[in-house]
């Protein structure tokens, strides 16, 4: 079972541009460039979006990567500069298997 958790290879998901400017850019949220796509295609992706506090700025659920994220919190408003973490659970259904990833992203004007 421990080898079928991590076939999904959550740790080479990646998110740029960072630091990010939600007035320029869309953060996308893929596999990294140089990665090899040799693990299965991810069912379901859960994202949540903290900020340095822990509060819960944004949450969604997709069906594939990549994702990208506007930079706007669940009321529509542009969130504040600073320090989010971004935590996705992905999973692939058929396969039962399932994988976390904790990604660090810096958010500047």
């Amino acid at each position: 079972i421990m080898n079928e958790l991590y076939s999904l290879n959550a740790g080479r998901i990646v998110a740029w541009p960072v630091p990010f400017n939600p007035s320029r850019h869309m953060l996308t949220i893929d596999y990294a460039p140089e990665a090899v796509r040799d693990s299965p295609a991810p069912d379901r992706i859960q994202m949540t979006v903290y900020d340095i506090n822990g509060d819960k700025v944004y949450e969604g659920a997709y069906s594939s990567l990549p994702i990208t994220w506007n930079g706007r919190n669940a009321s529509g408003n542009t969130v504040h500069p600073g320090m989010y973490i971004i935590r996705l659970v992905v999973e692939q259904v058929s396969q039962g298997t399932l994988a976390r990833r904790v990604i660090r992203i810096v958010v500047v004007r």
